[in-house]
Parts: structure tokens; C-alpha cells; sequence
């Protein structure tokens, strides 16, 4: 019995001798070795998909992006899947580790840097004594890190990693070409050469020798040693590079060949002779793309117009080529001014590309902002021809306003008005925020527009789309092309005798800026209009290059405009990282011309901001106090206690506001003088203030339009005068009406109780059953219920985190800077208390997220003067008006926060 029993015992240790063996042999050769073929798969897709742009420096690896993930997510949960059976079933095998770095590669592939860096960092920590397992996994994690936007912990890990560069030879190339990657983002060029070289030494695979080689002829270039570029291209000329790539270097030779040799012959004659060559017939739309690229480096636009056509025209089904020569076209058009076609052509890149083409987000935002830039621009074009106008004869002035309502008596009402051509990117249908125009005067109000015979459709009227208008060789085109419209009715032979035309003529006098104070007016509208187009270049399409243009010329052609000192802030951060020391030369100017600035101020004092916020507490308290006295309709106290403002404290970010109460208070104790000089103290003692200091120079200007009727006046300002143009608090009222949930009961009921509180519970474990129930988190509710499109109605929305904070000052500061920008658009502010808990002030309605992301990017710099609550009692984000219905609790308006923060 013992005997059979000790046969039983050894034949047991034998099985569990070989269980670790058949473990590994299985794990190996059926699940890794399948794993890793689909994981070289997805890198091939990967490989295919992105296209290189070899006018900018070839990246090191063609990196995952959403959109190849996305492609290959099935097959990356496959490997997933694959790994997690090793990890959960052949415990006592030696590939646990490579089953977490399967993971790690999938998590990468799938573009989730974060996750996969996770992995990687668990591995080199758990197999520290596995050389190849942990370098492999620096090498990837530092990779990863560069995508997330960490350069400082990815050079950390890479320097780790090859402090000990013998411990894993195989992964030396990748180390070296890795921190060259990192250099090249630095743009410490010098230093990538010399990586790239080391990893160059490091036995690369064929492909990666060919690329980096490539890229280092490039880097060669940038550090001004042509020799060394011209050789290393020959070198990718002679080897089994992609045509694609040895065309290119070849290329690249002519050119070089052309600058730094004695071969003066041009550069496109070169590139021509290439057409003959019969291996190059497949590549005829690349030589003319190079020759088109030539002509506009010449400036020799309709030349490269044509080579660009050209390019387009021989193109054989090479789809990335046909985009970018688009792509060219469109932005030569819409440098030219030619919005409609510039749109066009973007619109057929977008279609053209794939989503994969390393700049394709941007191109999208651009063809997405056309309508913005192009109202800018219009602002500025108009305002620049009626100066035009203000610089002609007294004469010559009156002949061409007669020609122009004589040109306008062959339109009728029949005509479409301006708004309704869909394909006219000057439209405001849009409502692409505009700069500031007060209604009050004839030509933007669309009251004062229906009076007499000329009912004006639009503002500005029924104004022709014209291309080609910021050339400063058109300023003196018909002022037709700006401001012309339909009349009610045809105007005879013998108009010249008639009272319309007579109170035309009149109004369109008006609209010139004859005198100092007009055209300062004029001027500071072209500064505004300047202002957000660099904003907007560099907040929304982070075209620093455009921007700082745009920065530039506006400080040098308009030096005193109220923008003057935050134009100077933008170049100076704009400089910060590229320039330093035209950074330094930038914070001087502010800080000498600008000195009680808060720019200035904080760049002086780096805990500024920190300083001020119990001042600005106390001041806000102050400035509520004699706001309330105002609403309250206690002039005289509001001007005794505004005086009394201004000798106890110097100058501070509410001086003007409080000065314009002032001057609201005088205008309803006194008669117009009186209010008039008190308008004027706000503009000369604050000329930097972008609130208040334009909303004054508007009703001067309204002032001067209505002398004689507000001169006639006991005071200047009347009680419940709504038809002044004088722009006074509202008395706004806090109704239950604004407690009302836009949701029925038993919706919110069900959207709130189904978003549990938030958890961190650090990277997702993928070695769980995929069975296990998921717990959704308020992100992913969030995402179900909210969604951000490029086209809806949309409101920009000021969450206050206290229901009972009194929001009035707030309002009426609101108010004041939608007056001063965004009055011809027809949006409003308003109140919605949720559930007792917030406030939430919102603005709109916007059409589009563009529209509405760009007067967010103008507010928010402003917040701090116009809201009289610490900046830590509110936040802000814009959503659509079906999302702002659904926000009816503060647990629903916290998820949607995050959304938003995420989406952006």
C-alpha cells in the first residue's frame, strides 16, 4: 500500500516539476507570439496611416493619434485580452512581466500615454533584474511622457535609463533617438544632432536608420552645416528609402546644392528639368507643389497659384499631395482677403486629408474661424474708409455721398438681405462676435435705420461681398462696397430735392469722422478689432506668429489706444519661452509706460495677486455699497461717497467704475456740462481702462449726436429715459421665476442620483474579468448627457457658488462690457438660480462654438473688474442651451465642469 502510495507522491512532484515548463511554452508560443503579431500589426497601420510633412522636421516615430487608435482598438483589445490570460492563468510562468508589458504597448497604440506610462513605470519597479524588460520600458515611458506634454520627467527617465546604456544594447537606439525627439521639442537643435548620431551608432533597424538619417541631414541644416545635410540626403538618395522620402532628400540636395555651392542656377528651372525625367511622371504634382512653394517664398502669388493648380491637376490618386496643394491655395486666398474661395478651398483640404495629417486639428480651427477673422477685418476695412472719406475736400466729400444715394435709387426692398447668402463669409448670421459698435448711431441701428425713405436691411446694409479689401490700394474703392443698402422706395431724378434725401445725406455726415474726437473713436474700434484677431490667433488657433504680427503693428500704428498695455502683456508672454531678451525689453515697456497697471504690478511682485485679493475684497465691498446708494437712486451720497473713494485709496481697478457712477449721478443732479466734463475726467484720467473708459467715449460721442436735445434738459440724464443712449444700471430684480428647473421633476430626479461621487482610483486594473459591472463616474454620465458641437446655440455662463450673493454690480458691469463690444449682436445677459445652491449668470445666445469661445477668451481677462466677488466664489465654461437647461443641481453642474474642462 505505501509502495503504490509513494508512486502516487513522486508522479504528483513530477507533474507540479513540469507545470512552470509547460506554463512558460504555452504563455511564449501561443499567446505571446500571437499578441505581439497583432501588436506589430496595429504598428504597421499606424505607420501607414500618419503622414509624414517633409517641409518640417520628420518626427522621430510616427506616433499613435486618436484617429489610428481608433482603427485598431479592436485589435488592441484582443492583446488586452491575450496578456490578462497570462497574468490570470499561467501565474507561475516567467512572462507575467511581458504580459504586463503587452498591456503597456496596447495602452500606447490606443494613444492612452497616461495609462500606458503607468505600465511601463510598474514594470521597470517590479522587474528591476530584468535588464531588457526595464530599459525597454524606460525607453516607452519616456515616450509616452512626451506625448502627455512632460518633458522634464521624460528626460528624467531617459537619463536614468542610459546611466547604464550596456544593460540592454537593444534598446540603446531608442534611448538616443528618444532624448533627440525630446531635444528637438527644446528646440536645443545642436544637442538632437549629436543624439541622433549616437543612436545612428547603435545599430537601429533599416527603417529607423533611413528616417533618422533623413531627420539628422535636417537637424544638419538648421545648425548651418549644409556639407554634412547634403551628404547624409545623398546617403537616403542611394538607399531603399520610400520614394516618397528619397524624392524629397533629393530635393533637398538641389536646393542646398543652389544656397551654399557655386550653382547660381535657379532653384525652379532645377525642379522643371525634373519633369522630364520619366521615373518622375508619378511625381509631377510634388515638383510643381516645390515650384509653387518657390513662388511664394518670392511673394509671386499668382505664379504659385497657378503651380499649386498644376499640382492639383496632374495629381494620379496621391490624396495627402492633393490636400496640402488645397491647403496652400486656401491660405494664399485668404491672405489675399478672399474669404469666400479661402473657404472653399479649406473646406476641400479638410475633405481631402485624413484626419491622421499632423496638423489637421488646426486646419480645422482655422476653416472653422474665417468668420470671425473676416468681421474683424471687416471692422477694421470700414472704419479705414470712412477715414479715407474724413480726409477729402468738403467738396469732393458731398459729390461722393450724393453719388452714393444716387448709386443706391436702382435697389429695391426685393433685394436678399446681406445675412441671407449662406456662402458669404462676411455674413452675420453667424453671430461671430463683432466689435463694438453703439446703436445709437444711424448706420448700426436698425430703428434708427427704418426712419425717412432708407430702410437699411443690415447694419451697414446690403453690402456686396468684395475680395481683396485689405489691400491698402483699394482703401479708396466706393464707399458703396461698405456701407450701401436698400431704400424703401426709388428715389427720383429730382432725389436732391427731396427730405430723404436730405436726411440721408445728412446721416451719412454723420457716419464720417471729421473731427479729432471721432476719429480717436474710429481709431480706438481698429484697435479693438486688431486686439481680438491677435487674441484670437494666439488663445484659439495658437498661431504665435500671426499673433505677434498682428501685436506688433498694432502697438506701433496705434500706441495710446485703451489696448495699448495689454497688446504689450500678449508680446510679452508671447516671447517669454522663444525670446527672452525681447521678453525683458517688452516687461520694461509696461512696466515704465504702464506703471499702475496691474500687468505691471505683477510683474514687479510676483505675490501681487495674492497681496490684493483681501484688498480687492474690501474694495469690492466698497464699490457694492455705493452701487446700491446708486440703484437706490441717492445721487448725492453716491458723489459724496465716490469722492471720498478717490482721496482714501490711489488709483485701483475699480477708480473708473466708481467714476462713471460718479458721473451717472452728476448727469441726473446737473445739466449736460457738467455731465460732459465728467465723461471726459474718466477718459483722460483712465485711458488705459477697457471698460468703462470706451462705454464713456461712445456716449460723448452719443452727446455730440444729440446736443441740442439733451441740452434742453433740466438734467443731463432723465429717470426711465429708455431711449437715451446713456448706458445705466437695470434695477434687476431677483423673481422666483429664475428658480424655475427647465427639466421635468422626475428627469432631474433620475439625472442626479445617477452620477455617484467621484473616485480616484488610479489606472484601471485590465486584469479583471471584463464581465465585472462597471460604476460609471460623473465623466462618463457627463459625456452621455452633454456634448459641445461645433454649430449650436450656445451661452457663456459665470457660475456663482453662492445662491444669495447679490449679482447686481456684477450684471451691470457685464452689461458695460457687452456695450463696449458686442452691441450690435443681439445677446443678453440673464439669471437662473439652480436649486437654491448656484447662480449662474448667462450670456448669449451664440450660434456657434467659435463665436462663443471667443467671447469667453475676451471676458474672462476682465472678470476681475467687472464681478464683485472673490474669483474663488465663481468659475466659468460655455455650453449649449440644451445642456444649460439640465443643469439643476450643483452635483450636475460640478460633472459638467469636468466635462468641459476635459473637452477643451
Amino acid at each position: 500500500m505505501s509502495f503504490f502510495l509513494g508512486l502516487l507522491l513522486m508522479a504528483g512532484c513530477g507533474s507540479a516539476r513540469k507545470m512552470p515548463a509547460i506554463q512558460n511554452l504555452t504563455a511564449r508560443y501561443n499567446i505571446i507570439y500571437n499578441a505581439e503579431n497583432l501588436l506589430n500589426e496595429c504598428r504597421e497601420n499606424t505607420e501607414r496611416s500618419i503622414i509624414d510633412d517633409y517641409t518640417q522636421l520628420l518626427p522621430v516615430y510616427k506616433e499613435p493619434i486618436n484617429e489610428t487608435a481608433e482603427f485598431n482598438s479592436k485589435t488592441l483589445d484582443s492583446v488586452i485580452q491575450k496578456a490578462n490570460t497570462i497574468i490570470l492563468k499561467k501565474t507561475e510562468s516567467k512572462y507575467v512581466g511581458d504580459a504586463y508589458f503587452l498591456i503597456a504597448e496596447a495602452n500606447f497604440q490606443k494613444a492612452n500615454y497616461f495609462d500606458a506610462s503607468e505600465f511601463y513605470t510598474y514594470i521597470y519597479t517590479s522587474y528591476p533584474d530584468d535588464p531588457r524588460l526595464s530599459q525597454l520600458s524606460k525607453s516607452r515611458k519616456a515616450r509616452a511622457l512626451i506625448q502627455l506634454n512632460y518633458p522634464f520627467q521624460a528626460e528624467a527617465i531617459l537619463d536614468s535609463a542610459l546611466k547604464n546604456p550596456n544593460a540592454y544594447k537593444d534598446a540603446l537606439a531608442d534611448l538616443y533617438a528618444i532624448k533627440a525627439q525630446l531635444l528637438i521639442f527644446q528646440n536645443r537643435f545642436p544637442d538632437a544632432e549629436e543624439m541622433i548620431n549616437q543612436a545612428l551608432k547603435a545599430k537601429p533597424t533599416r527603417s529607423q536608420k533611413i528616417r533618422w538619417t533623413y531627420l539628422l541631414a535636417q537637424l544638419q541644416e538648421k545648425n548651418k552645416t549644409p556639407e554634412n545635410a547634403y551628404s547624409n540626403y545623398t546617403l537616403v538618395v542611394k538607399s531603399n528609402a520610400p520614394f516618397e522620402m528619397a524624392f524629397n532628400a533629393d530635393l533637398n540636395r538641389i536646393r542646398i546644392d543652389n544656397e551654399h555651392t557655386g550653382n547660381k542656377q535657379d532653384k525652379i528651372i532645377i525642379l522643371k528639368s525634373l519633369l522630364k525625367r520619366d521615373n518622375n511622371i508619378d511625381f509631377q504634382d510634388q515638383i510643381y507643389y516645390k515650384i509653387g512653394s518657390i513662388y511664394q517664398e518670392r511673394n509671386q502669388l499668382d505664379e504659385a497659384v497657378k503651380s499649386y493648380n498644376k499640382s492639383i491637376k496632374l495629381n494620379t490618386g496621391n490624396k495627402n499631395q492633393k490636400g496640402l496643394s488645397y491647403l496652400k491655395l486656401a491660405e494664399i486666398t485668404f491672405q489675399n482677403g478672399q474669404y469666400t474661395l479661402s473657404k472653399a478651398y479649406y473646406d476641400t483640404t479638410l475633405s481631402t486629408l485624413p484626419a491622421t495629417y499632423p496638423d489637421y486639428s488646426l486646419i480645422k480651427r482655422k476653416a472653422a474661424s474665417l468668420t470671425f477673422l473676416a468681421n474683424r477685418f471687416n471692422n477694421m476695412y470700414i472704419e479705414k474708409q470712412l477715414q479715407v472719406f474724413a480726409r477729402l475736400s468738403e467738396q469732393d466729400l458731398k459729390e461722393k455721398i450724393d453719388s452714393l444715394i444716387r448709386k443706391q435709387s436702382d435697389l429695391t426692398l426685393h433685394v436678399e438681405p446681406f445675412h441671407s447668402s449662406q456662402n458669404n463669409l462676411l455674413a452675420y448670421s453667424d453671430q461671430a462676435v463683432e466689435s463694438s459698435r453703439d446703436n445709437t448711431f444711424y448706420f448700426y441701428n436698425t430703428a434708427a435705420l427704418s426712419k425717412g425713405s432708407g430702410n437699411f436691411k443690415q447694419r451697414w446694409g446690403n453690402r456686396k461681398s468684395s475680395d481683396n479689401w485689405r489691400n491698402s490700394t483699394n482703401l479708396g474703392i466706393e464707399i458703396t462696397e461698405a456701407v450701401s443698402s436698400a431704400l424703401t422706395s426709388s428715389i427720383s431724378d429730382t432725389i436732391s430735392t427731396s427730405p430723404a434725401y436730405t436726411s440721408l445725406f445728412n446721416e451719412y455726415m454723420k457716419e464720417i469722422p471729421l473731427d479729432n474726437q471721432k476719429m480717436q473713436l474710429s481709431n480706438e474700434r481698429i484697435a479693438a478689432a486688431m486686439y481680438e484677431i491677435g487674441d484670437f490667433y494666439r488663445t484659439e488657433l495658437q498661431d504665435n506668429e500671426e499673433a505677434q504680427k498682428t501685436f506688433e503693428n498694432l502697438s506701433v500704428l496705434y500706441p495710446a489706444s485703451s489696448y495699448a498695455s495689454s497688446t504689450m502683456y500678449s508680446l510679452y508672454l508671447l516671447n517669454l519661452d522663444k525670446n527672452p531678451v525681447k521678453a525683458n525689453n517688452y516687461r520694461k515697456l509696461i512696466i515704465s509706460r504702464y506703471p499702475e497697471s496691474n500687468f505691471s504690478k505683477s510683474l514687479q511682485n510676483p505675490l501681487f495677486n495674492m497681496q490684493s485679493a483681501e484688498k480687492e475684497k474690501t474694495l469690492n465691498l466698497d464699490y457694492i455699497a455705493i452701487f446700491e446708494m446708486y440703484t437706490q437712486k441717492k445721487y448725492r451720497e453716491v458723489i459724496q461717497l465716490t469722492n471720498e473713494f478717490k482721496n482714501r485709496h490711489n488709483r485701483t481697478f475699480l477708480s473708473a467704475q466708481l467714476a462713471y457712477l460718479n458721473a451717472l449721478a452728476t448727469g441726473h443732479l446737473q445739466k449736460l456740462p457738467a455731465f460732459e466734463e465728467s465723461l471726459q475726467s474718466i477718459i483722460s484720467t483712465y485711458p488705459e481702462d477697457s471698460l468703462v473708459t470706451p462705454l464713456s467715449k461712445q456716449q460723448l460721442l452719443y452727446v455730440n449726436l444729440n446736443r441740442q436735445e439733451l441740452m434742453n434738459r433740466n438734467t443731463a440724464l432723465l429717470e426711465n429715459d429708455s431711449k437715451s443712449g446713456i448706458y445705466e444700471p437695470e434695477i434687476l430684480t431677483e423673481s422666483n421665476e429664475s428658480e424655475r428647473h427647465l427639466l421635468p421633476p422626475s428627469n432631474q430626479l433620475k439625472l442626479e442620483n445617477n452620477i455617484p461621487a467621484i473616485e480616484n482610483k488610479g489606472i484601471q486594473d485590465e486584469t479583471k474579468s471584463t464581465e465585472d459591472p462597471v460604476v460609471p463616474t460623473n465623466q462618463v454620465l457627463a459625456e452621455a448627457q452633454f456634448s459641445l458641437p461645433d454649430t449650436a446655440e450656445y451661452y457663456f455662463v459665470i457660475n456663482i457658488l453662492n445662491s444669495r450673493t447679490n449679482l447686481s454690480p456684477s450684471r451691470f458691469g457685464i452689461g458695460q462690457f457687452n456695450r463696449t463690444r458686442y452691441l450690435s449682436l443681439s445677446i443678453k445677459h440673464q439669471l437662473k438660480v439652480v436649486n437654491k445652491e448656484n447662480q449662474l449668470i448667462f450670456v448669449g445666445p451664440f450660434t456657434s462654438r467659435t463665436s462663443v469661445n471667443s467671447y469667453e477668451n475676451n471676458i474672462v481677462p476682465l472678470l476681475k473688474d467687472i464681478m464683485k466677488i472673490p474669483s474663488d466664489k465663481y468659475n466659468t465654461f460655455i455650453i449649449t442651451k440644451e445642456g444649460l437647461e439640465k443643469l439643476n443641481t450643483s452635483t450636475i453642474i460640478q460633472s459638467y465642469i469636468e466635462y468641459f474642462n476635459k473637452s477643451k
